[in-house]
């Protein structure tokens, strides 16, 4: 799923590409979205705004294409069973079993201008969590479901304070089971779907990234930076960047925090929110980074490249697509990397 787990902390148990080496393309017909891969290989992409999910070989080759009547919105997740979440533009949640037939469908009961803006997450039990943005014309709440694998509904959170135009990001959960949900606010939701707390210093841009020892990371766009949060929804710190982080922040083994920002920098911040290391990048970053197990850090950049940077914060590969890349990395289990482009192709980059 994002963030290659419920925590999103980014961090891959492999080790990834170690050359910028193309080994082949998959070409959809949209902007792609972050692909996902299971733990059989088989990889799962979509653009925004073609209907299709696509099931690809480790090769490249298409296992099988899903079509649904609505665009699709941001990457897909897959639950314990192998089964493919992913959400439409019709504030439907889909699942596809792994061989490509249509499961079940839930509703978030919303207007068709509403969609589901977030990635679904999915906890060790199999539970799918998802939110709902609302646009700017509809009068209708932002929720957060939490979804049985049968598709049947096990609770709903109504988020206050928010108006229509508000979006909402994949949710991320704690060890505790504690669910956090970023719209606009950042918002704590206990396991039966009860408030916890609610932290409203920031205007929250990111899916919250969860630390080891329970701080919560989330990207704000006012001020523009990254805040820390305690489990218990006090600030722990705030770390000011020049442009707002858009990309969920990714967590290393050794805490290190790694931040992609609109100031075209990715950026390296200590555990008490100092900064280590920043890179440049030749445009803004909106990508998520993934990261290696052998820390090497893989992020998209707006100047249509993908890069690898050393845990130090030197460059170790640059790799070119042919239009801007938005969409985050993931890094399957030989070590490819595999990213989405604005091309409308998706990137096999390995050995």
């Amino acid at each position: 799923m994002l963030g290659g787990g419920q925590q999103h902390t980014g961090r891959s148990s492999h080790v990834g590409a170690q050359s910028a080496t193309q080994k082949w393309t998959f070409t959809t017909g949209g902007n792609v979205a972050p692909a996902v891969v299971d733990s059989g290989g088989i990889i799962y992409v979509h653009a925004h705004v073609d209907n299709n999910l696509h099931a690809l070989n480790p090769d490249g080759t298409e296992k099988w294409t899903w079509t649904t009547g609505t665009n699709l919105t941001d990457s897909s997740g897959i639950g314990p069973d192998g089964t493919v979440y992913v959400g439409g533009n019709d504030g439907v949640l889909y699942a596809v079993n792994p061989d490509g037939t249509q499961k079940w469908t839930f509703s978030t009961n919303a207007r068709a201008d509403i969609s589901l803006d977030s990635s679904p997450t999915i906890d060790a039990s199999g539970t799918i969590y998802i939110s709902n943005g609302v646009s700017p014309f509809a009068s209708a709440s932002v929720n957060v479901f939490a979804v049985n694998p049968d598709g049947s509904q096990k609770w709903v959170f109504t988020v206050t304070g928010v108006s229509a135009g508000d979006g909402s990001e994949s949710p991320g959960i704690a060890a505790d089971g504690t669910v956090y949900a970023s719209v606009y606010y950042l918002y704590a939701i206990n396991p039966d779907g009860t408030q916890k707390w609610i932290f409203n210093g920031n205007y929250m841009t990111s899916s919250p990234a969860i630390g080891a020892d329970g701080t919560i990371y989330v990207g704000t766009g006012s001020p523009q930076g990254l805040v820390a949060v305690n489990p218990n929804g006090t600030q722990k710190w705030f770390h000011s960047l020049a442009g707002a982080e858009y990309g969920a922040p990714a967590i290393a083994a050794d805490g290190t925090i790694y931040a992609a920002s609109l100031d075209k920098k990715l950026h390296a911040i200590n555990l008490n929110g100092t900064e280590r290391w920043a890179f440049t990048t030749g445009d803004q970053l909106f990508s998520s980074p993934a990261i290696g197990a052998d820390g090497i850090i893989y992020v998209g950049s707006y100047d249509k490249n993908v890069y690898a940077v050393k845990p130090d914060g030197t460059q170790k590969w640059a790799f070119a697509t042919g239009s801007y890349v938005v969409a985050s990395p993931a890094i399957g289990a030989d070590g490819t990397v595999y990213i989405g482009s604005a091309d409308q192709k998706i990137y096999a980059i390995g050995p």
